[in-house]
């Protein structure tokens, strides 16, 4: 894959997943433009490039006045490359993993709400259940069904959700083995209802006659076999607009975080949930500890006797 390629994946996977705008997508594109121009120069090529290297380019811009924002906005676009490339497996060892970004105050992940999730989850639901449906858009809603059930039940990284195989979700239990970034196993439990969504969505891909059920739970006829981030956050996002919700505040991205800042919300702990979403360092679960913030401080005001006192 070349460094075109890399970029065009990594600019999908930002448009798909994580529903970045289009405004981000095209600031993004520019400052890793940037950054291999000066690898370039250097004659280092991006995959080989080091930690050293990083703060070598981040010191330049900075030797230029680059505002803090725009500073902080450029190294953000480099990081996130290059989690992308090792999630993928490109790369063996994330040289950015060390580069912190400019102190700009603490930036929290979209998150929707509870009822915003029912919400979605009704639409979907009545949606698939109209009469005048022809079979293959009811089979599309009923997979799109499943993929939301899914994400929410598990809190998946939107590539492990789409690669999901007949297999690992057929077991006799609720649980499913994922295999995530640098090859790390990790058991994660299905709901009840996602089980159910699942098998409803198999069975409808058993009796139509124009789909066959593949190695892939979402097969298609891309080139990896499954459905893409792309068609996934495309169909996610115009099934929001059509349920009234703000499609700018809806991605696969943003329901993994719902499955996360809920789990905390309802009382469980930090290392379960980091954990379940296949963080191998505790920091990066972390920022979501603004909800257990507030859940302390619910907990306070309601339970010391103190705060009782008028």
């Amino acid at each position: 894959m070349k460094f075109d390629q890399y970029i065009e994946s990594f600019i999908e996977m930002l448009s798909a997943e994580r529903g970045a705008s289009d405004n981000t997508l095209i600031a993004y594109k520019s400052d890793i433009n940037q950054y291999f121009s000066f690898l370039l120069k250097k004659n280092i090529n991006l995959i080989d490039a080091n930690t050293n290297d990083i703060r070598k380019w981040i010191s330049r811009l900075s030797a230029t006045g680059i505002a803090s924002t725009s500073l902080a906005r450029k190294i953000t676009a480099i990081k996130q490359l290059y989690n992308f490339l090792f999630e993928e497996n490109i790369i063996d060892l994330n040289p950015a993993k060390t580069i912190e970004n400019p102190r700009l105050g603490r930036s929290l992940p979209k998150v929707l709400s509870e009822e915003n999730i029912v919400m979605l989850f009704d639409f979907i639901k009545n949606k698939t259940n109209a009469s005048n449906l022809s079979n293959a858009k009811r089979i599309n809603l009923q997979r799109l069904l499943c993929q939301v059930e899914i994400l929410y039940a598990t809190g998946l990284r939107v590539s492990e959700l789409i690669g999901l195989t007949i297999n690992q979700v057929l077991g006799e239990d609720l649980f499913i083995t994922i295999k995530g970034k640098g090859g790390k196993e990790r058991l994660v439990p299905l709901t009840d209802l996602a089980k159910k969504e699942i098998l409803e969505y198999i069975d409808m891909i058993k009796i139509s006659k124009n789909i066959n059920l593949s190695y892939y739970l979402f097969p298609s006829n891309s080139k990896s076999g499954h459905i893409t981030r792309q068609r996934f956050g495309q169909d996610l996002k115009a099934i929001s607009i059509e349920a009234g919700l703000n499609p700018n505040l809806i991605s696969p991205h943003v329901i993994r975080h719902a499955f996360a800042s809920h789990l905390l919300s309802g009382g469980a702990d930090l290392r379960v949930v980091q954990q379940m979403l296949g963080h191998s360092d505790i920091s990066t679960t972390q920022i979501y500890t603004h909800i257990l913030d507030d859940r302390l401080k619910s907990l306070v005001i309601k339970h010391h006797p103190l705060s009782l006192k008028k």
